[in-house]
């Protein structure tokens, strides 16, 4: 999937899970928008394992990630989410930790959808799991669409 479709679709998921809706959630507005912030982030953060991708330019160890990791290795399983998530648990940021996780789960999602797959369980197992839409596709371009209407009718909520 393309950079925008990562990053539109984790913030739909962000905002759907963490904005502050009145009746279910009293938080002020702040830790939410840190809480969307951080499951953007982390819809767009495991392509620091691709040749050619935007997220590069933000983490300096992507070229070596990519180099010696190859592109939907490691870093497109739930080994690194699933490690963060427990990490932050660990040191009491199960909020954001949760955020982490779920960004990260968006992107797998995506990535899953396309016929060069994912192996969800890498290195422990390389079992694909894949799907019939292409990156840059109609298909792709409609489901950006929808995510960029969702979220924004959302928003506005």
């Amino acid at each position: 999937m393309l950079f925008l479709t990562h990053l539109l679709f984790s913030l739909f998921v962000g905002i759907l899970l963490f904005a502050p809706f009145p009746a279910h959630n009293p938080s002020p507005l702040a830790p939410s928008l840190i809480l969307i912030s951080v499951c953007t982030f982390f819809g767009v953060f495991p392509d620091i394992d691709g040749v050619r991708g935007k997220i590069k330019k933000w983490i300096p160890f992507s070229m070596a990630a990519s180099f010696f990791l190859g592109h939907r290795g490691i870093f497109h399983s739930l080994v690194i989410p699933g490690s963060l998530w427990l990490l932050s648990a660990f040191l009491g940021k199960s909020e954001i930790g949760a955020a982490i996780m779920i960004g990260y789960s968006s992107h797998l999602f995506l990535d899953a959808l396309t016929p060069k797959g994912i192996a969800p369980f890498y290195p422990f197992s390389k079992k694909r799991i894949s799907g019939p839409i292409k990156t840059g596709s109609f298909m792709e371009y409609l489901m950006l669409f929808l995510f960029i209407v969702i979220a924004a009718l959302l928003w506005l909520k």
